[in-house]
């Protein structure tokens, strides 16, 4: 997580990914950032999701295809991967 003048970056940097958002909705609403790899092994989640969320947040409720997934959310962080596109779907808490 970067602070900048008035935004707050997460920064991925295995994969080389950014997410930026105004601080006010960073800290309201927290920050998701996703990847896709084009080249991985044949047992190798191709989507990533990771995310940073405000205090009041318990969880965070997601798809992966169509498997809808709830996740519980530690130290202010959740992460996830998956074989199909990942679709955050609400915080909970």
């Amino acid at each position: 997580m970067v602070p900048g003048r008035g935004v707050m970056c997460l920064i991925r940097v295995e994969r080389t990914a950014t997410a930026c958002a105004r601080k006010r909705t960073a800290l309201r609403q927290g920050l998701i950032l996703q990847t896709r790899r084009t080249s991985l092994a044949a047992d190798e989640p191709a989507f990533t999701t990771i995310g940073i969320v405000p205090d009041w947040a318990t969880g965070v409720s997601l798809r992966a295809g169509s498997a809808p997934v709830t996740l519980p959310v530690a130290g202010n962080a959740f992460d996830f991967a998956a074989t199909r596109p990942i679709r955050v779907l609400r915080l909970t808490g």
